[in-house]
């Protein structure tokens, strides 16, 4: 069955409107489908990367040609901001707490990593380009952009470097450089201290950023078990997690500095190509796990799998609570990736056709299966799997 007609919206032009009348989310949580706009208009096109706006406001979307597109979804338009040149690759939003902190820092302002490894900065609200930042010499495409949660700095990745750069001026202030024969994967920054994480195939390297930028801790893993690709760290900071084949996941205490559990996620899942913490609250707090004695809420992860399955695990305690096929007109679709608004309310998948389905994600958990619900497979880790360096 095809989705509503009037749930789903193809861009054309370069600006419009999205829908007659904003859309409602269904019973199963769709609240809509945006597709990318044909090039040429014979032809089809694929949404590839997508980002919410801290606000939760706003949608920005990659499709295969590099456009970039905003969906102003509050105000119920889009507008193409990026249209030619080199093309994009990943996008980030500056987060809401560097309006206040930071000298330029707004909610508007969204980077967008280009193929020639430049990174460029727009104004979603008044549709400008603000300035070019530009790695000279770096020939791998990055691969992940960050925004520091307070300060005025950028993280990008690729394979030949993590590097810091000011949003304020758009220069770049550091480079950590990876070996030739030991690719850099994926980098983040830990809230809210000043410290950044390199992920390697079977370590994670802290650093500071003072002045030196500095090595303090290397959290190892044995690579016969956890073949790391990706990392995402906790929103208090406390929590490492890393992924990568198999279904593998290797989790650290960042406070005390070791490994709490390595987990396997059920064999049909495969391999993580990305990882999340869902904002604590989020889906009307469906996702949450409560500790009984205290009543803290522990902040789930969402993973993306190479089933297509969209799956919310509890690390500390290893529970898998939900696998989601997010679908639209009753048809699941693979997911290629997925974004959650900062407030957990929103969930937008990137499906194997190229189309961005957004759900309402309250609704979308509380209709789906319990299903593989239970205690993941667990295998003891090795005391020592992490070396404080000083």
């Amino acid at each position: 069955m095809a989705p509503p007609k009037q749930r789903t919206t193809t861009v054309r032009g370069v600006s419009g409107k999205l829908f007659d009348s904003p859309p409602t989310a269904s019973s199963d949580g769709l609240v809509c489908i945006l597709r990318a706009s044909p090039s040429p208009p014979t032809s089809t096109s694929a949404f590839t990367v997508t980002a919410f706006s801290s606000t939760g406001d706003e949608l920005a979307a990659l499709d295969e040609k590099g456009r970039l597109t905003v969906f102003y979804l509050a105000s119920n338009r889009y507008a193409v901001l990026k249209r030619a040149g080199a093309r994009g690759v990943q996008i980030a939003y500056s987060p809401s707490s560097r309006a206040v902190v930071g000298a330029l820092g707004r909610p508007s302002e969204l980077f967008v990593a280009l193929a020639d490894a430049s990174i460029e900065c727009f104004d979603t609200a008044s549709k400008q380009l603000l300035g070019v930042m530009r790695h000279p010499g770096l020939n791998h495409t990055i691969r992940k952009l960050e925004l520091h949660p307070t300060r005025d700095l950028l993280l990008s990745c690729s394979g030949e470097a993590a590097t810091l750069w000011s949003t304020t001026t758009f220069g770049r202030l550091r480079a950590l450089n990876a070996e030739k024969t030991r690719p850099l994967l994926d980098a983040a920054f830990v809230p809210p201290a000043d410290t950044l994480l390199t992920c390697f195939e079977s370590a994670v390297v802290q650093w500071t950023l003072g002045p030196t930028c500095g090595a303090t801790a290397t959290y190892h893993v044995n690579p016969d078990a956890v073949r790391l690709k990706t990392i995402t760290v906790s929103s208090d900071g406390a929590l490492l997690v890393g992924a990568g084949e198999g279904g593998w996941l290797a989790v650290w205490s960042l406070v005390k500095q070791e490994i709490l559990r390595i987990v396997r996620l059920p064999p049909a899942a495969g391999a993580v190509s990305s990882l999340t913490f869902l904002p604590a609250g989020g889906a009307g707090g469906a996702l949450d796990v409560v500790e009984e004695k205290s009543g803290a809420r522990r902040q789930t992860l969402a993973l993306v799998c190479a089933d297509g399955a969209l799956r919310i695990v509890e690390p500390t305690e290893a529970l898998l609570l939900r696998t989601l096929k997010p679908s639209y007109g009753g048809a699941p679709g693979a997911l290629a990736g997925v974004t959650v608004d900062s407030g957990g309310r929103h969930l937008a998948s990137t499906l194997g056709d190229g189309s961005i389905v957004v759900h309402h994600l309250d609704t979308l958990c509380a209709g789906a299966p319990v299903g593989e619900f239970g205690e993941l497979h667990q295998i003891a880790a090795k005391p020592g799997a992490s070396k404080r360096l000083n």
